[in-house]
């Protein structure tokens, strides 16, 4: 049986600076409303819709602590194909959960190559919207995460061509 953490964006300041509540106690003091989107961690009034789950994922590169990944995170995957020829590519999208095949995914995914490699159409807004699992990336190459932002703080760094954590302000 897997830990569950959850985080959520405070609405109320915290006393320590944090903009994030977190989670992973056994007994998990966690009150979601779905119908009147309320949504308390701790206690605290977290805003409904930034309740995320951690993934299992870290960024273990520039953080002296690996930083733990959760839904909702804008991240960066470099990878390495060997697909004949060593390729090295960079991914950016939002880390995300698919009831549907039961896997952490990827998606908002910003790469056309990648989409073309992994045999989907020449059809961008539509490859957006996929969610691609995790483990899909996994086999092809060696590949490394890095957090970049939060849909919630950051929804620009979805847009084309901002890659680095400098132009997140």
């Amino acid at each position: 049986m897997r830990k569950i953490k959850v985080r959520g964006l405070s609405i109320e300041p915290l006393a320590n600076g944090d903009k994030w509540i977190t989670d992973d106690d056994e007994y998990h003091d966690i009150y979601i409303n779905h119908a009147d989107r309320l949504a308390y961690i701790q206690n605290h009034p977290v805003h409904y819709e930034s309740i995320s789950e951690y993934t299992g994922l870290k960024d273990v590169e520039q953080f002296e602590e690996p930083k733990e990944l959760y839904t909702g995170d804008i991240v960066s995957m470099h990878q390495f194909l060997f697909d004949g020829n060593e390729v090295e590519n960079e991914i950016i999208g939002v880390l995300d959960y698919d009831e549907e095949v039961a896997a952490v995914c990827l998606t908002e995914i910003n790469n056309n190559y990648i989409q073309k490699y992994m045999g989907y159409e020449n059809d961008e807004v539509g490859f957006k919207r996929e969610k691609i699992p995790v483990c899909m990336f996994y086999g092809l190459h060696e590949c490394s995460w890095t957090y970049l932002g939060n849909i919630h703080e950051h929804p620009h760094l979805l847009e084309e061509g901002v890659t680095s954590e400098e132009e997140m302000t």
